[in-house]
């Protein structure tokens, strides 16, 4: 392990300027290189005077030519400057985060000469992709709410909740699953997302779109092959067979999510619950979790100079012996039922001895921008 020092702000404004200039290269070749090329090639009389590389050495998809090959090591290029600003973005949260030495006092983590070790930096990457993944641009066809509570103090980074579907479909077949296993990879699919930025108290929650499977069929003596349809996520509202969450900060820093899921393609198979978070200052946590077995859920909490720590993992109830499809759950109520479930710093313990108080005691506040705050 060693020192890592930079500016973020630096990193920041080579990448940019890197992108900027790749992006005016790739409207000169396509606009200006290409069609010579192209001209060139159709008007030559003799092709052994071809300049080698240069016009017709090679044909195919890429070209073979100058043109084409400076294009394919454009994807390289801007695949670099996206790495060089996910570097700047790692800095600056370590320099925010604690735990990192930022020179020039008084000036933001961003611009401030920031020096940490190079593991905090790679594990500080993480909470970086959480930021952009679950704060940033909301995934196509997803449906997304953000709401405000109280920030905390400390060095708590980003508590980040998801739902999904271990198996290959849900719903009786007809929707795809997300396929995976417990998983702290930031772009691991997922059916509903809640993040808390303890540091601002900002949570987004978000429900992703489903994807419907189409069995191969016959339309008249044509045979259509199987295939899928993305259908957007619905609303997130009051309205009926909406989704919707409603959450709430205790005096004691307890967060409580009430959340309600449903599918887009029908109005059945609501998942329903409860979920609790409690974190202590010296890094402890406790959660509980109430409501329908389904599907699987996970609890992270990613923080700046520290690796990924799961908090809770809760698997959907297996119904054994089920004819129709392995561990079917879609229908919450039954035969999923109910699970009460509970962990301290991780691991699980009786849902009853859990100091996280039952979210059904609390009066829920709606999703909204923070209260106006007036000065005297």
């Amino acid at each position: 392990m060693g020192e890592a020092a930079a500016v973020p702000q630096n990193l920041y404004n080579y990448a940019d300027k890197a992108t900027g200039a790749a992006r005016d290269l790739k409207g000169w070749i396509t606009g200006v290189l290409s069609p010579a090329i192209s001209s060139y090639q159709a008007g030559a009389k003799d092709f052994g005077n071809d300049i080698s590389n240069l016009t017709v050495a090679r044909w195919g998809p890429s070209g073979g030519a100058v043109d084409g090959e400076a294009l394919n090591n454009l994807g390289t290029i801007a695949a670099t400057d996206a790495e060089v600003k996910a570097v700047g973005k790692a800095f600056e949260v370590a320099g925010g985060g604690g735990g990192a030495q930022v020179f020039n006092q008084g000036l933001l983590p961003s611009r401030g000469y920031v020096v940490t070790t190079d593991d905090r930096i790679n594990q500080t990457r993480e909470l970086a992709d959480v930021y952009d993944k679950y704060f940033g641009a909301i995934p196509p066809m997803s449906s997304q709410t953000t709401t405000w509570v109280r920030p905390l103090g400390g060095n708590h980074g980003v508590i980040l909740g998801r739902f999904f579907i271990p198996y290959e479909t849900g719903a009786f077949g007809v929707l795809e699953g997300d396929k995976r296993s417990f998983s702290a990879n930031v772009n691991a699919p997922y059916r509903i997302a809640f993040a808390w930025d303890t540091a601002t108290g900002k949570i987004t929650y978000t429900v992703t779109p489903s994807t419907e499977i189409i069995p191969g069929h016959m339309v008249g003596k044509q045979y259509i092959p199987p295939s899928t349809k993305t259908i957007p996520a619905k609303d997130i509202d009051d309205g009926f067979w909406k989704n919707k969450v409603k959450v709430y900060l205790d005096n004691n820093g307890s967060l409580q999510v009430r959340y309600k899921g449903i599918n887009s393609k029908m109005p059945v198979f609501a998942v329903n619950g409860d979920i609790g978070i409690k974190l202590n200052d010296s890094g402890g946590s406790q959660v509980k979790l109430e409501g329908d077995a389904y599907p699987n859920f996970e609890l992270l909490q990613y923080r700046a100079g520290h690796p990924p720590q799961f908090l809770a993992q809760s698997k959907t109830r297996e119904n054994a012996g089920n004819a129709i499809e392995p561990g079917l759950n879609s229908t919450p109520h039954w035969p999923a039922g109910q699970r009460q479930e509970a962990w301290d710093n991780g691991k699980r313990v009786p849902f009853d001895g859990s100091p996280v108080e039952t979210p059904n005691t609390h009066i829920w506040r709606e999703p909204g921008p923070p209260p106006q705050r007036t000065v005297s």
